[in-house]
């Protein structure tokens, strides 16, 4: 298995990986999870509840004052461990499905600040 800090030193720019490393590979395994199991639930088609698990990593990131750059970030992290660590037809899946989550994941950042700051 690769250590999500050894991929977040590609991230100088990310403030969430520079001050809490921990954190961030934290955000990157249960990402890393996330994306796995769209991957699985495209294809058995069962309902696993992906987007709620989205919407609460998102929220966490947002209450540790996380910036949009974080998040896509934790999104090519995770996505790099995938595509070294699973076989070609999952890899490639979980890129294709991974699209959808991250737009969501900002989007729920987005919707976190939009409620807490007004």
């Amino acid at each position: 298995m690769t250590d999500p800090s050894a991929v977040s030193h590609q991230f100088s720019t990310c403030p969430l990986s520079l001050q809490k490393p921990k954190l961030f590979g934290k955000f990157v395994e249960e990402y890393r999870d996330i994306v796995e199991l769209a991957v699985r639930q495209a294809v058995s088609g069962t309902d696993r509840h992906i987007f709620a698990r989205v919407r609460g990593l998102a929220r966490r990131a947002g209450e540790e004052d996380a910036v949009p750059q974080d998040l896509i970030a934790v999104h090519l992290s995770a996505l790099a461990i995938l595509v070294k660590t699973k076989p070609h037809a999952m890899a490639k899946a979980s890129v294709r499905h991974s699209r959808l989550l991250l737009v969501k994941m900002i989007g729920e950042l987005a919707l976190y600040y939009r409620d807490t700051r007004n």
